[in-house]
């Protein structure tokens, strides 16, 4: 997220990022999320961020509206917000510091995707938030019909395997059997030093680790990382 010298978001300088992603490329953008300082930002903040970014964008691309915290209420709150403003998803994170059990988890989910009708994507970052979702809550949440996605930051990808084994349904493969020590490391060296000393754009990294994922070529994947791009 973008400030200006005095500490205030700039709301046009965060449209023009917007759209310089896009255009590198990119099929949409994460607004306000613990990249981008969203436990730090106002509701109204926020609200002003995803509007100036969807105004920026408009139809180019999808929007994921960061509106998770750890108060279900609140959340609620600010993922009514995000549908007004117009964006594509909405991104819920495991809440913090209340280290809730699995059924708290599984409820606190529940609220905030039955509240609304935006696709809603699950954030498990367990170095942040000290709790971790199981695979068999996410097994159980998947079941909520606008629940679409888990973005998985517990590392080694067995978390991930193991919610694919078990899903029986047409068009959910089971990741295929990569070294997941290496996928990891791959995964964890997006940073731009990377992509310097690869010499490449770190956009451009992204944008052809996602190319090479839809085609299911893993490795053409990590290959990006080392600077050959197969």
């Amino acid at each position: 997220t973008p400030f200006d010298a005095q500490g205030r978001v700039d709301y046009r300088q965060a449209g023009r990022l917007a759209s310089a992603l896009l255009d590198s490329g990119c099929d949409g953008v994460v607004v306000g999320a613990t990249t981008g300082e969203g436990p730090s930002l106002t509701d109204d903040e926020k609200r002003q961020l995803w509007t100036a970014v969807k105004e920026a964008v408009g139809s180019r691309g999808n929007i994921i509206a960061y509106t998770g915290t750890y108060s279900t209420a609140h959340s609620i709150e600010l993922t009514h917000m995000a549908e007004k403003v117009g964006v594509e998803a909405a991104l819920v994170v495991v809440p913090y510091y209340n280290k809730p059990p699995q059924e708290g988890l599984y409820q606190h989910f529940k609220a905030i995707a039955e509240s609304t009708r935006l696709p809603c994507i699950l954030y498990n970052v367990p170095s942040r938030t000290i709790t971790s979702i199981s695979a068999d809550t996410v097994l159980r949440l998947i079941k909520i019909p606008n629940v679409i996605a888990i973005n998985e930051l517990r590392g080694r990808g067995a978390a991930a395997k193991g919610v694919a084994r078990d899903i029986e349904e047409p068009g959910v493969e089971e990741l295929p059997d990569v070294q997941e020590p290496q996928l990891a490391d791959a995964l964890e060296a997006i940073p731009a030093t990377l992509a310097e000393n690869a010499g490449l754009d770190p956009i451009d990294m992204i944008t052809e680790l996602k190319a090479a994922h839809d085609k299911g070529q893993v490795w053409a994947g990590l290959d990006v990382f080392s600077g050959k791009i197969v």
